[in-house]
């Protein structure tokens, strides 16, 4: 199983099944990516499979998404991580306080993207972006928009399976 640092959860717009690149990180180690829990630039490690969000805290389908996804792995089997958009840690960090403790407990799995610059590497065009990534670092499915839970079972499925079979 790969390790991959990064600063933020991401969710990302199209399917593309390349692994993570190395300059793509580079984004998630700018001064101006910061993290929730420590104010601090420092990377959270993102082991595959996982699900990578991106969000805003003016975007009221954030929040739905956020909270459908929440439910659908607090079995613990995907990592789940999330890019906040805002220009301004303090939004995030009060948006997530008010999606409730679930949320809150996101704090260190989230990192601000002031500038947009993970958004840019990553070509997020609207939020949220949900992005699944395999245990081998590949994007396996992206989701733009609000995501049902069918679909998100569906491609966490997706993501378990692989790792099953890469066991076995």
């Amino acid at each position: 199983m790969n390790l991959f640092h990064i600063m933020a959860l991401a969710t990302l717009t199209s399917i593309s099944s390349a692994a993570f690149a190395e300059s793509s990180f580079e984004a998630f180690t700018k001064p101006s990516v910061i993290r929730l829990d420590t104010a601090a630039s420092n990377p959270i490690s993102i082991k595959g499979p996982a699900v990578i969000q991106f969000w805003a805290s003016w975007c009221v389908g954030c929040r739905k998404t956020m909270e459908t996804v929440l439910e659908t792995i607090k079995a613990g089997k995907v990592q789940f991580l999330t890019v906040s958009l805002d220009d301004d840690p303090a939004l995030a960090r009060k948006y997530l306080e008010r999606a409730g403790p679930l949320a809150v407990s996101l704090q260190a799995s989230t990192v601000v993207d002031t500038k947009q610059e993970i958004g840019a590497e990553f070509k997020i065009s609207s939020v949220p972006t949900l992005l699944f990534i395999d245990a081998g670092g590949h994007i396996v499915a992206r989701a733009v928009g609000h995501t049902s839970a069918e679909d998100i079972h569906q491609h966490l499925n997706q993501l378990t399976k692989k790792v099953q079979s890469s066991v076995n």
